[in-house]
């Protein structure tokens, strides 16, 4: 999606996105951590998605879903 701020299209690359029980205390440990917010929290209507970054400068996502998907996990 456009809202995503990744790199031009025609250029690969790949995101890793993590699942998390809580954004605003993934996204407070991470900045302590000091791993830069690239897209601050938003709604992506499945749920809250945020954006950072690795100190290698990749980019990963965590989510936190509103629902649990079927055939989920444990």
């Amino acid at each position: 999606p456009e809202n995503f701020k990744r790199r031009a299209a025609g250029q690969a690359s790949v995101v890793l996105a993590f699942d998390v029980t809580s954004l605003p205390e993934c996204q407070a440990r991470l900045e302590k951590l000091g791993a830069p917010c690239i897209q601050p929290p938003h709604d992506e209507g499945f749920g809250s998605v945020a954006s950072f970054g690795d100190p290698e400068g990749n980019q990963f996502e965590v989510v936190e879903l509103r629902y649990e998907f079927e055939g989920g996990g444990s």
